[in-house]
């Protein structure tokens, strides 16, 4: 299953508290950076057939990024319980991947991860699954440039005493085109982050359909994704969706798969084993383990207790006794919470208060992120990094403005583009404003029209603030504030 580390600040269960409560893991709204929380997790996902995760691994041109589960995993009590690998999640700027990088990315991996005893190997050699492929590919120049930089891979890898590298090409992959273009660049098998195979073509809604027709679809899928990648000699692992329903983070807009129950996920799951048995393989991989924002989920929660691990159990596991469904209570052990601050009427923040960040955090894209010469810092680390904002509950009419005082490091000038969301929708281009980030390294005082914008309207919940499109810019934000009236000069 892939595991998605986001959860390490109140900030982040902050929507989905409020958006859809009954997402609520057993677990509380955890902190993941906890060894106990990863101990549980372990825990459940072995007790129940799952045996290794996919970690949503974050890497730009030397930057890492949410690494804190990882962190966490090395210090648990049962961390050789579980297998898991890197899931590089490198949708990242343009030229980002280099030689230079892949040769440094590639010995962090080896000197970090994949000689440890809980790494997952397949076909007898440590994996690494690639999120984009294309990315890559952009950034080298083509396929000959990639299928270089993956002998140099393999070239260090056995230098250490290590077989090889497996990589697994990401999401593309269908059809006999991008077959042929995946085994010339020598990967070695195929997987994806979802499946929905055709359902979205086959729905009168595509942004809104069932869960069911998913099921419907998904070994017909199955099958054909499979037969040209096994005509190019590579693997194929088929992935069981866990759905999607991304409001807590996209608002009434975002698109939605309706209707997810237990009962027809064990439905996809037995459809998976029949076409695993058909071609005499054992490898499947479950859609996110706890994508509680974008609505794919399968740990223990509120919604549906144990049953969608309880489907698994029954479908890959031996009948017979298996262990009860424990939870730390029964043990007496947490609650492991982190405090979800209620949305609160403040519009101004100056970042003077030593240590304060006062609920802003580095949502994506950001490395360093805390306060600097009396300002919120972060240096970016991808072509999409944002600031996140604390809960709020202010009504729009009565702030047509807002002001940021901000600087960037020295380097092109760039974009600064700031969004919101509201009761009733979430961040998208709609909600938003643009303004001409100066890259000097000096203070700039930015006034944002927001009352131009149609959709400035209603109660704001939360702000996004996006620095740029660039790698490696320094930022400090001194102040941001609201405003009833447009600031003189």
């Amino acid at each position: 299953t892939y595991y998605f580390p986001g959860w390490a600040t109140g900030a982040r269960w902050e929507p989905i508290d409020r958006v859809a409560p009954q997402r609520r893991p057993v677990l509380g709204w955890y902190d993941e950076s906890s060894p106990e929380v990863v101990d549980w997790q372990i825990k459940w996902a072995v007790e129940h057939g799952v045996s290794f995760f996919l970690v949503d691994w974050y890497w730009s041109a030397g930057n890492t990024n949410l690494m804190h589960w990882l962190e966490a995993l090395d210090q648990a009590r049962y961390k050789n319980q579980l297998q898991w690998a890197v899931m590089w999640a490198n949708h990242n700027a343009p030229n980002t991947h280099s030689e230079a990088d892949w040769r440094k990315v590639t010995q962090f991996w080896i000197d970090h991860y994949l000689k440890q005893p809980n790494y997952l190997k397949v076909n007898g050699k440590p994996a690494v699954y690639l999120w984009s492929p294309h990315n890559i590919r952009r950034d080298l120049g083509g396929s000959e440039a990639v299928k270089k930089l993956f002998a140099m891979s393999q070239e260090m890898a056995q230098a250490a005493g290590l077989p090889g590298i497996t990589f697994v090409a990401m999401n593309e992959g269908e059809g006999e085109a991008a077959a042929r273009q995946l085994a010339a660049e020598t990967y070695a098998g195929n997987a994806t982050y979802h499946w929905w195979s055709d359902a979205p073509n086959r729905a009168s809604d595509s942004r809104n359909y069932s869960y069911e027709l998913v099921a419907e679809r998904s070994r017909p899928g199955w099958e054909k994704r499979r037969a040209p990648l096994a005509a190019q000699g590579l693997f194929y692992q088929p992935t069981a969706d866990t759905g999607w329903d991304a409001r807590p983070w996209h608002g009434d807009k975002s698109f939605v798969i309706h209707d997810r129950t237990p009962a027809l996920f064990e439905r996809i799951l037995r459809d998976a084993k029949a076409h695993l048995d058909q071609h005499g393989e054992d490898t499947l991989i479950l859609g996110p383990w706890n994508e509680w924002g974008e609505g794919s989920y399968i740990e223990p929660n509120l919604e549906y207790g144990f049953e969608m691990l309880e489907a698994v159990r029954r479908v890959f596991c031996e009948p017979g006794e298996h262990p009860a469904d424990v939870v730390p209570l029964d043990l007496g052990l947490g609650p492991y919470d982190l405090s979800i601050e209620p949305p609160v009427m403040r519009t101004a923040w100056d970042f003077n208060e030593a240590g304060a960040l006062q609920g802003w955090n580095g949502m994506m894209g950001l490395t360093e992120v805390g306060l600097k010469d009396g300002a919120l810092y972060g240096r970016t680390t991808t072509q999409d990094p944002a600031f996140g904002g604390p809960s709020m509950n202010v009504r729009a009419k009565e702030y047509p403005y807002l002001v940021l005082r901000l600087k960037a490091s020295p380097g092109a000038d760039d974009g600064l583009q700031v969004f919101w969301s509201t009761v009733s929708a979430g961040t998208s281009e709609e909600s938003s404003v643009r303004a001409k980030l100066l890259a000097d390294g000096q203070y700039h005082t930015y006034v944002l029209p927001l009352a131009e914008c149609p959709r400035w309207r209603g109660v704001i919940r939360q702000f996004r603030i996006d620095p740029g499109s660039r790698s490696g810019v320094e930022v400090w934000i001194d102040d941001i504030k609201l405003a009833k009236e447009k600031p003189a000069g």
